[in-house]
């Protein structure tokens, strides 16, 4: 006897958390492959487990205290902390009746903050992975944060430099021998 799939429908719980689940799992993965300290992880990951673990898009934390006792972070480290992911643009804190409500920003490619890994990089890893373990490979994202010259200008992290690799305003001494 072949059973066929259980199909969840648009308005069960079960689907409804898969969804949460499967957006955690993205967030997760961008707050790894950017360059964040320790303690901006720590605090990003709460507001992660509280929101979309939760089913929620936004919760109420009420006092800093909170984020000390579930991070070991100091309340003076914890506030400098969300200011930072907030100027980063990977959480927003907007106040509501007087009561801080943190989200987390799901356009990971208006964060402001360089990344650590390639999103093609990251992709090839996980599909090596996959395949050695005999699952299926998964399709890779759309090269956009590692490319600088596709990015806006507030992305990028350097000055560009001139394509002749020569700067305009030095004068170049033609005595000079030619390597190559």
């Amino acid at each position: 006897m072949k059973q066929t799939p259980t199909k969840y429908c648009d308005m069960c719980p079960a689907k409804k958390m898969d969804d949460w689940r499967r957006r955690a799992s993205e967030i997760r993965r961008e707050l790894r492959r950017h360059h964040l300290s320790e303690r901006e992880r720590h605090l990003a990951e709460v507001i992660l487990e509280m929101t979309f673990g939760w089913g929620r898009q936004s919760i109420v934390v009420p006092q800093l205290q909170c984020f000390t006792d579930l991070t070991g972070i100091s309340k003076p480290h914890v506030s400098e902390g969300i200011a930072d992911l907030h100027a980063m643009r990977i959480i927003r804190v907007v106040t509501v009746k007087g009561q801080p409500t943190y989200c987390i920003r799901e356009d990971t490619d208006n964060w402001k903050v360089k990344p650590r890994v390639s999103v093609q990089a990251m992709a090839n890893s996980i599909n090596l992975v996959r395949d050695w373990n005999g699952l299926e490979a998964v399709a890779a994202p759309l090269e956009t944060i590692a490319n600088f010259k596709g990015q806006s200008t507030a992305k990028k992290t350097r000055r560009s430099v001139p394509e002749s690799g020569t700067p305009q305003d030095v004068p170049v001494n033609p005595n000079l021998p030619f390597l190559f």
